[in-house]
């Protein structure tokens, strides 16, 4: 296999530093003899470090910022013989600067009702939530945690409101340095060059009879800074119960340039199941970005005081072992350096 990759250099002024993109222009493969397998892995390695190469550049230019999303998710289940459905619209506040980050989820009524909000800095997450599973209002608690959080966070859905995790390749796969460690290493893996775009797929073959196979397809656009156009994943095996499960999560992006960065315009993330071949559910939430401004915030903008928690309210701190409810004096040394000694008896709880 003979084979042609022209690799574009392109030198970009981005503030204070130059930005070196790498952009494959073209790939052209051509039948030639033995030498097709190693060749097409070299294009593979090609392909792959220019995108992340690609990538790497883009995010980095985006540190701080804040935004408003509107956020409408549709889920479909069965409960028996019965369908039901439900819809939840919300509003999202968020900000962000290097690893901290503030969001608030706001209920769609007039007036609107912060549901919850979630605050992680120095390692350590501080969720502020006023509702209980069945997203009807319950009394308010906060919940301190440590440590390193999981990377999918479905009850703690604030912490995915930051330009880095929503520039990742999708909230169900690996972050960017795994994702292509493994794309390069992994045989199952194939990497296809349009031109404008670079699709990256992974094909797992059935092995009856626990699993009856999977595959994941994500599309990069590199007219957009090597973004996530679209996302699918399928998975076909058997559970613990020895029931057939299948389901394909699809997540769909729209992005804009501003400023040289490239900032996103809406996402729509679908979720099909079936269980031994029958629907048993379908969830589609369509986030929409009102606001993406770029630029530094506010230095009281990252504080636990803007968590919008009543005095009063009952406080998880597994981080310092304390149980307590909140006032301004525990707002200043969630975050903090200082010596957390335990409450006094009429400020805790036994």
């Amino acid at each position: 296999m003979a084979i042609s990759v022209r690799i574009k250099q392109i030198r970009e002024w981005g503030g204070s530093k130059f930005c070196i993109y790498f952009l494959i222009s073209a790939a052209t493969l051509s039948l030639l003899g033995p030498h097709a397998r190693a060749s097409t892995a070299v294009v593979k390695d090609e392909l792959l470090n220019a995108l992340h190469a690609l990538r790497q550049a883009v995010r980095s230019r985006v540190v701080s910022g804040w935004g408003v999303a509107v956020e409408k998710t549709t889920d479909t289940q069965w409960y028996g013989h019965e369908m039901r459905v439900h819809y939840q619209p919300q509003t999202v506040k968020f900000w962000f600067s290097g690893n901290a980050s503030l969001a608030k989820e706001y209920s769609s009524g007039h007036p609107p009702v912060l549901l919850q909000a979630a605050l992680r800095k120095n390692g350590i997450l501080a969720h502020f939530r006023r509702y209980n599973m069945g997203l009807k209002l319950a009394a308010p608690q906060v919940t301190i945690i440590g440590g390193v959080l999981p990377h999918v966070t479905n009850d703690l859905r604030p912490t995915v409101w930051t330009y880095r995790r929503i520039s990742e390749i999708s909230s169900v796969m690996q972050p960017d340095a795994q994702f292509f460690r493994i794309a390069e290493r992994q045989s199952a893996a194939t990497v296809k060059n349009t031109g404008r775009r670079i699709i990256v797929t992974f094909r797992y073959p059935p092995n009856p009879p626990s699993f009856f196979g999977a595959k994941a397809v994500i599309v990069f656009d590199m007219m957009r800074g090597g973004m996530v156009a679209s996302y699918y994943n399928m998975t076909d095996e058997l559970n613990a119960a020895r029931h057939r499960l299948k389901e394909i999560d699809t997540i769909t992006t729209r992005w804009r340039k501003v400023g040289g960065c490239w900032v996103p315009v809406s996402r729509t993330l679908e979720s099909h199941y079936w269980v031994s071949g029958k629907d048993r559910g379908f969830t589609r939430t369509n986030i929409s970005f009102v606001k993406f401004v770029l630029g530094p915030l506010r230095n009281d903008i990252l504080s636990a005081s803007n968590l919008g928690i009543p005095n009063g309210t009952f406080v998880d701190d597994t981080v310092h072992k304390e149980l307590y409810h909140f006032t301004e004096a525990a707002a200043s040394r969630i975050f903090g350096t200082a010596k957390h000694n335990p409450p006094r008896q009429s400020e805790g709880v036994k």
